[in-house]
């Protein structure tokens, strides 16, 4: 197959109704994070803990990941559609895309500035 047969223009996007880049740019940014996003996060909590442990604040890994988790990530709710009522998803780092992965990071950066005087430089490997 040559390149022009596999070419689309965004004149054909149109008539199909639908836009390749689009679709690869949404897939992307709804994908949660990935194993060493993971690893990285959990570095970054323990460089936190021993930035608050330098301050004489003394709090686990674990404490330090909820406290953070239910301070900077939006509630969200599921509403039941035979009671009308809304109930709170518990908050959860694991279910964030890469894009609200990151903004999370830049939350607890601000955060920890803001409110402790710590500032934390997140690794940029593990």
């Amino acid at each position: 197959m040559t390149w022009q047969e596999n070419h689309i223009t965004i004149k054909d996007w149109k008539r199909i109704g639908k836009n390749p880049l689009k679709d690869w740019v949404y897939k992307y940014q709804n994908q949660t994070r990935s194993l060493n996003q993971n690893a990285l996060y959990h570095k970054y909590i323990a460089d936190i803990k021993k930035a608050f442990d330098d301050k004489g604040i003394f709090i686990t890994t674990d404490d330090l990941h909820e406290g953070l988790k239910q301070k900077l990530l939006p509630n969200k709710y599921k509403k039941n559609p035979l009671t009308l009522k809304r109930t709170v998803i518990q908050k959860s780092t694991a279910k964030l895309n890469k894009k609200e992965f990151s903004e999370y990071i830049k939350d607890i950066e601000k955060y920890l500035i803001q409110e402790f005087d710590i500032y934390v430089m997140l690794a940029t490997d593990i």
